[in-house]
Formats: C-alpha cells, sequence, structure tokens
C-alpha cells in the first residue's frame, strides 16, 4: 500500500502536468496554425488540385498584389479581395507592407534545390515556408534599414557570446559598413552595459578598431525593451529613457500594486 502512494504521488502530478500542456497547446493550435494560412492553401493547391507549385505560386503571388492595393485604396485593414474571401481573417495580422515576389523566389530555390522536378517526392510544407520566406526577403532587400537579432541561438549559442572567431561577425560587419543598422534584441533584463558587451565581444572587439560613425549603427535593446545602449567604438551606452520610450509609458507607476485577496 505504501509503494502504491508513492508511485501515485509521482504519477498524479505528472498527469495533471500533462494534460494542462495539452490543454494549452488545444488552444494555441489554431492560433498558430492560421498563421501559416497562405502555405497551407499553395500546398494544398499542389497536393489536391494537381496545380504546379510554380502556378500555385504565382496565382498567389497576384493575389497579394490586388490584396495591397485594395487595402491601400480602402485605407481599412479589410477589403473584399480574392485573398479575403480565401482567408476571412486575414485581415487580422494586420496589412501587407510590401508584395511577394513568389516566381522569382521559387526560380532561385530551383537553381539550388529543383523539388519541382521530383516525381515521387512532393514539395513539403517546409520547402514552401522557405519560398515565401525568400521572397519576403527579397521584398525588402532595397529598402530594408535596420536588422535585428535576437542572442541566444541566433547569434551564438544558448548562455554563450559571440566571439571574435565566429563566422557572424564579418557578414555583420560588412552590413554596417553597408549602411545598415543593427541591434541585438534580447529578454536578457540588465540595465549595465557590461552584460551585453561580453554577450557581443567578437563584434565589439571589430568595432574597437572602426570610426565612430560605423560603431554607431549598433544596438542593443535588452529586457523586453526596457534598456536602449547605443554602441561608440566599441562601448555600449545606456539611452537615457526620455529619448527613445513613448511618453505614455513613461507615465506609468513602476510600482507593483497588490492585488485583492478579495
Amino acid at each position: 500500500m505504501a509503494a502504491l502512494r508513492r508511485n501515485l504521488s509521482r504519477w498524479v502530478p505528472e498527469a495533471l502536468r500533462i494534460g494542462r500542456l495539452r490543454g494549452l497547446h488545444s488552444f494555441n493550435e489554431p492560433l498558430i496554425s492560421e498563421k501559416f494560412q497562405l502555405h497551407e492553401i499553395v500546398k494544398s493547391m499542389v497536393h489536391e488540385e494537381r496545380i504546379s507549385l510554380e502556378d500555385a505560386l504565382i496565382d498567389i503571388e497576384a493575389k497579394v498584389e490586388e490584396h495591397i492595393r485594395l487595402t491601400d485604396a480602402t485605407k481599412v485593414g479589410k477589403c473584399e479581395s480574392q485573398l479575403e474571401r480565401m482567408i476571412p481573417n486575414i485581415h487580422k495580422y494586420g496589412r501587407f507592407f510590401s508584395p511577394l515576389p513568389l516566381r522569382e523566389a521559387f526560380h532561385e530555390m530551383e537553381r539550388l534545390m529543383p523539388v519541382s522536378h521530383r516525381c515521387h517526392v512532393p514539395v513539403s510544407f517546409h520547402e514552401i515556408r522557405h519560398i515565401f520566406n525568400l521572397a519576403q526577403v527579397k521584398a525588402i532587400v532595397n529598402s530594408v534599414a535596420l536588422l535585428t537579432f535576437d542572442g541566444d541561438k541566433t547569434l551564438y549559442n544558448d548562455r554563450s557570446s559571440l566571439s571574435a572567431s565566429s563566422p557572424l561577425v564579418n557578414p555583420l560587419v560588412n552590413h554596417i559598413r553597408a549602411g545598415l543598422n543593427v541591434a541585438l534584441v534580447t529578454a536578457v533584463g540588465d540595465p549595465r552595459p557590461e552584460a551585453f558587451e561580453s554577450r557581443l565581444r567578437g563584434l565589439m572587439d571589430v568595432l574597437k578598431e572602426e570610426d565612430e560613425e560605423l560603431s554607431s549603427r549598433v544596438f542593443v535593446i535588452g529586457g523586453q525593451c526596457n534598456f536602449l545602449f547605443r554602441c561608440e567604438k566599441g562601448r555600449l551606452i545606456p539611452v537615457q529613457d526620455s529619448h527613445w520610450k513613448d511618453p505614455l509609458v513613461m507615465s506609468w507607476d513602476p510600482k507593483v500594486q497588490p492585488i485583492s485577496k478579495h
């Protein structure tokens, strides 16, 4: 009996934990899948309607262009576009800021990985998503002014730092030299610049040898947008809150108000 009680004491909390996770997953799943409806539509056109991948992408590209044109004309989020009729709630996720050159992205991907030439393996969801991502990059390549990156598992390994030997240092410096602004946007909550300098050590060491104008294009936003730093000759300098925070946010009382138990 004692053994049974011990086992139950372990199994019941674990069962409750798994149940809560499944409940959370069931709640989030529709929200997560909605964001990929364009990808799923292309996949359905290819797999079920037997339309070629290129023709499906051309069709969606045209629908996105029409949606942008009608949205800009009406000045409201919702419009009577073909895309809106296919995805009635697409306006909830905001407007399209640029066309999607999907056909161009498709041909570039075909040169690297000819997915449309396969006879027995259909194009996958992840390959379609890659084409969409490439199209988005192509759409903004001539207008982008700021590149933002997460830290952990993006610029460097989890709880690590960007070392001088990292293969990402030279591309980052080249982007900065080309006139782009680069920012590390991280959840690390520390008001001290040294905490972020150590994470970007490889980049900071290079910027020490560069002119001040170049290093001034590097920023760090930390603590879920609570701290902003700008770079000066390889050192991070805190930016005063009044120079960049919304006045409404500045007016908030920083003290946490207790919640009544009644």
